[in-house]
């Protein structure tokens, strides 16, 4: 009977030895409370162990148990992560750690089974897949769950670092290791940098917005009456009235000088990010200064060091001047910005006859005003699935493939001819991410203040839209027509929109009634 129960008792621990063999894999352990993951396990062929990097007393441990060779790689995370892990055995010694270069080459038992924990943040318990051979060499390549980190920056021309890694300009993102320190910076030529450290305790994604202090500040000159040359700091600048510019911060020289009126001179002091008003009343009188010819597009010294201020997503630079002489086109003037392009933006909006006007509203393709902004009233289709023109998806309705506005269904051309039309979508990005934005008021109006590359600036007033027969966020918000159809879903179009709070080229409903800012191409 004794001898049944020892024979049972030892078929019994069999049966649990041959399951506990069956459950060990080289994977991570269930008990994993870190992000670290073993990747894979593999024997080196042929690869024999170097005795000679070992202390005599490491080449066996203390079961007299020849050790073997495990290199432990990392992928996907830095030297610094690495340098922080710990190599704590279970039921298998670790006779000597190395590192060198990235790497960890440990010196463990072999001819047993038994587990490493490798401590990062938690435990990922490795377990050996089966008893390792004397003197063998074998790699543990090592992986971990990443975080997605996001910076986006204002001004859309801000370089990007992260982890010292220049990323591009106003967005940027990349993978980062959990658990580690992560270091970025955003910088822009005339804007304080900014910097600081982020550490992920877990795989998210983390977008941090950084809004860059200008280190600037902004001058209008007013005089009565108008039209006097402006000096900035005995340079000529512009004609009054001077809209505002960018200028270095800190005392600055303001002359006022006009035929047939003595020239005047105030001293302002110009603070960061702060627009300083000057107002000159004229006296009839000789001028103790020549009157100039501003040539435009010439170089303002605004003050900013050589005027310089950096582009958008080019590394060119330009120099702010205010020197906008009237151009027109077919009777409506013009503002050349200096991009890239060449694409010329009109100064008013459709429907308006200054800056700050709103104009009219208009539905995508339509080039008539109405009481009421909806499918029920839209030229081109009473819903979303029943278009009539421009649409690429038969499940929107008539199928033409017409992705780009024809003139005859341009606002733009239809209301002021010539070579206008309206923006691209293209052309709507280029203003975006080529330009300097800044939310301000103009005449009592607020909007934005577009500066271009060259200096030269557009208003783009914060006119709302109409959803139905009521105009909505005006003052607030400003939406822009493109003369491009939305090809993800036809029954949207592209168009900007802008705010106190930024800048985004997106789509909208066609049937919407929005403001238009017509273009022209480069004049031959």
């Amino acid at each position: 009977m004794k001898t049944q129960n020892y024979q049972s008792s030892a078929t019994l621990r069999s049966i649990t030895l041959l399951i506990m063999l069956l459950c060990i894999t080289f994977s991570v352990s269930a008990q994993n409370t870190s992000p670290l993951k073993v990747l894979e396990f593999r024997n080196i062929p042929n690869g024999i162990m170097d005795e000679g990097k070992l202390d005599k007393n490491h080449l066996t441990d203390y079961d007299s148990n020849p050790v073997c060779e495990i290199i432990v790689k990392a992928q996907g995370f830095d030297e610094a992560t690495l340098q922080k892990l710990i190599f704590v055995p279970r039921n298998i010694m670790i006779m000597q750690k190395d590192y060198d270069n990235g790497q960890y080459r440990l010196y463990a038992s072999s001819k047993k089974l038994g587990s490493i924990v490798i401590k990062y943040q938690g435990d990922c318990e490795w377990v050996l897949p089966y008893e390792l051979k004397p003197k063998a060499i074998y790699e543990l390549t090592l992986g971990m769950e990443t975080a997605t980190l996001v910076i986006k920056t204002s001004p859309a021309n801000a370089k990007i670092f992260i982890d010292d890694e220049e990323l591009g300009t106003g967005y940027a993102s990349k993978g980062v290791s959990i658990g580690a320190e992560h270091h970025y910076k955003v910088e822009c030529e005339n804007y304080y940098p900014k910097e600081d450290v982020v550490i992920f305790s877990s795989s998210e994604k983390k977008e941090i917005i950084v809004n860059l202090e200008p280190a600037f500040g902004f001058i209008t000159v007013k005089t009565t009456p108008s039209g006097a040359d402006v000096y900035v700091d005995d340079k000529l600048v512009g004609k009054t009235p001077y809209l505002s510019e960018m200028i270095s911060p800190g005392m600055h020289k303001i002359t006022v000088n006009k035929q047939g009126y003595e020239t005047d001179v105030k001293r302002v002091n110009i603070n960061l990010n702060e627009e300083q008003g000057v107002e000159f009343t004229l006296v009839e009188g000789e001028s103790s200064m020549p009157v100039q010819q501003i040539v435009a597009g010439a170089s303002g010294a605004t003050g900013v060091d050589a005027a310089n201020v950096s582009n958008s997503s080019s590394n060119s630079n330009f120099s702010v001047s205010s020197s906008q002489l009237p151009n027109t086109i077919n009777g409506h003037e013009y503002v050349d910005l200096g991009l890239p392009s060449g694409t010329l933006w009109a100064s008013c909006n459709v429907g308006a006859s200054k800056p700050e006007g709103f104009g009219n509203h208009y539905a995508w393709g339509e080039t008539e005003i109405k009481n009421e902004y909806s499918w029920k009233t839209y030229k081109y289709g009473s819903d979303a699935k029943h278009l009539t023109k421009y649409n690429n998806n038969p499940k929107n309705g008539t199928v033409d493939n017409k992705n780009v506005l024809e003139l005859e269904d341009d606002v733009a051309n239809v209301s002021w001819g010539g070579s206008w039309r309206m923006p691209t979508v293209d052309e709507l990005t280029e203003l975006k991410t080529k330009c300097i934005w800044r939310w301000t008021t103009q005449n009592g109006i607020n909007g934005q203040l577009v500066i271009g590359p060259n200096g030269n600036s557009i208003f783009l007033p914060a006119a709302g839209f109409y959803d139905g027969s009521s105009l909505s966020s005006a003052g607030f918000y400003d939406s822009y027509r493109s003369s491009s159809l939305c090809t993800d879903g036809p029954s949207r179009a592209y168009g900007l929109g802008s705010g106190s709070r930024g800048v985004s080229v997106g789509y909208g409903d066609r049937y919407c009634g929005i403001s238009v800012r017509p273009v022209s191409s480069p004049q031959k």
